[in-house]
């Protein structure tokens, strides 16, 4: 179970009520709310509403064993005189955490960062940057929440606002001015950020994805651009220019966003210079090292960047910060074989597959194995696509299995090899694909894992069973040593 924090927050019901437009005479005093029967305790106000569906019940009969009120938007067959029914329950979230919590991100500078890809990279560089220059920050991004000291395991990319709100919380209390957060599509659609107002909110690129969600890529794209509805009056985006959806939503919020990138733009990247090890650019008339790998990487770091200058960090400070700027686990990280590299990278979208292929194309001096799958219970148009650019930009491919959850896995990779391409080869278990395409690497050759990144879990039938890409690869590569 995710880590929550229990914050002393007394109101009185009558007045937390009153807000909401409900009248009662319980004047006890409540000491903290939440949606999670789990975290309940005696006093406490727990919501429920109708995306519980058939658990509702449970959920609230334990909220009210502990001696909790129950703030609900079903009609439900418990009775209780500590029940309160609201309707349009979400609509009315944000002001019951405001309640509990005040205008929580006035004195905070939040960034946001949403693309398709690319968002733990720029999270990782921005929270790097700031942490060199003597800034308090927390991250919260895919899986984890961490502000340089500790680190909390969550379920997701963003947490639900319940969650999220003890986390900023957290912030306050420990002095942590700065919070750099990933913020997912199903985020924004679910209203996960309703109470966070955002200083920066960048946007590293717009392709396909979740389409098992959003239905179509217009949707998907404009839930993306509703983001900027959660700015600061006084806040801007930061949008890569050269993305071919990106470059036209100046029109929506006119003189809101600052650009980067190849084309003209207020942060304009030239002269980029990429090796093996590193990547090379200037950015107007300020050279950047760093050892980062792939021109991905460039508008990464390029708009980790700008929103350091932003933050009045002067180029000259952040020049000397990006030289040690360390890849984020799971994103192109490198691990050296027997003669031999392994790439371990999220790229799950047939997009983001393709830039890390075309750059291991460019630097190869031997063959490129790639090891890929796909998750169950998501769009299935997109397995043959992705089988089709590992397929077409590698020496072999290894289908094997992802995180298949409800789905089985033979039908999944049976969906890979749908690929008209035939230079691949099958194994379901994912452990014997690491160490079956480590065994046959060669001298100089180059194994791309995919998919999962930094992911500790496997999900399979509602069950998650430790699995970690990066230790299998460390421990098949000790014993071949």
């Amino acid at each position: 179970m995710e880590e929550r924090f229990g914050f002393i927050l007394e109101k009185k019901l009558s007045n937390v009520l009153k807000e909401l437009g409900i009248k009662t005479e319980d004047n006890r005093i409540v000491f903290g709310i939440s949606d999670d029967s789990r975290e309940i305790k005696s006093d406490w106000i727990f919501v429920c509403r109708k995306k519980s569906g058939k658990y509702s019940e449970k959920y609230i009969n334990d909220a009210l064993k502990t001696g909790a009120v129950v703030l609900c938007d079903n009609d439900l067959n418990v009775k209780s005189k500590n029940i309160y029914k609201i309707k349009n329950i979400e609509l009315e979230i944000p002001k019951m955490l405001k309640i509990f919590y005040g205008d929580i991100t006035k004195n905070l500078i939040v960034i946001g960062i949403t693309g398709t890809n690319g968002k733990s990279s720029v999270s990782g560089y921005i929270t790097q940057i700031l942490r060199s220059s003597s800034k308090n920050v927390l991250r919260i991004g895919t899986h984890i929440v961490e502000d340089g000291k500790n680190d909390y395991k969550i379920k997701n990319t963003t947490p639900d606002c319940f969650q999220l709100i003890q986390y900023f919380q957290m912030a306050v209390e420990e002095n942590i001015s700065y919070i750099v957060m990933e913020v997912s599509s199903h985020a924004i659609s679910q209203h996960r950020i309703c109470f966070v107002r955002f200083d920066y909110v960048i946007y590293t690129n717009i392709d396909s994805d979740h389409i098992d969600y959003h239905k179509t890529r217009v949707q998907y794209a404009f839930t993306k651009l509703k983001l900027m509805d959660y700015i600061k009056k006084d806040g801007y985006g930061i949008i890569n220019i050269d993305d071919g959806i990106l470059c036209n939503i100046n029109y929506f919020y006119p003189n809101k966003f600052i650009t980067v990138g190849l084309n003209d733009s207020h942060f304009k990247i030239h002269d980029i210079d990429l090796t093996d090890h590193s990547i090379s650019f200037y950015i107007n008339d300020y050279y950047f090292y760093a050892p980062l790998l792939g021109k991905f990487n460039v508008y990464n770091l390029a708009q980790a960047i700008c929103v350091s200058y932003m933050l009045k960090i002067s180029m000259e400070k952040i020049q000397q910060n990006v030289k040690k700027v360390l890849a984020v686990p799971g994103r192109m990280e490198i691990m050296n074989g027997n003669g031999f590299y392994v790439w371990i990278d999220y790229a799950h979208t047939a997009e983001a597959l393709k830039k890390v292929l075309i750059f291991a194309n460019k630097i190869k001096n031997n063959n490129i194995y790639v090891i890929v799958g796909c998750g169950g219970n998501r769009d299935r148009r997109k397995r043959k696509e992705i089988a089709d650019i590992a397929c077409k930009f590698s020496t072999k491919v290894i289908f094997t299995t992802d995180n298949p959850r409800y789905e089985e896995p033979y039908k999944i990779i049976y969906d890979l090899c749908e690929t008209s391409y035939k230079n691949y080869e099958v194994f379901e278990n994912r452990r014997f694909a690491l160490k079956y395409t480590i065994k046959i690497a060669e001298e100089s050759d180059i194994i791309i894992i995919a998919g999962k990144g930094d992911e500790d879990t496997q999900e399979i039938n509602g069950d998650f069973y430790h699995f970690h890409d990066g230790e299998c690869v460390r421990s098949y590569l000790k014993r071949e040593g």
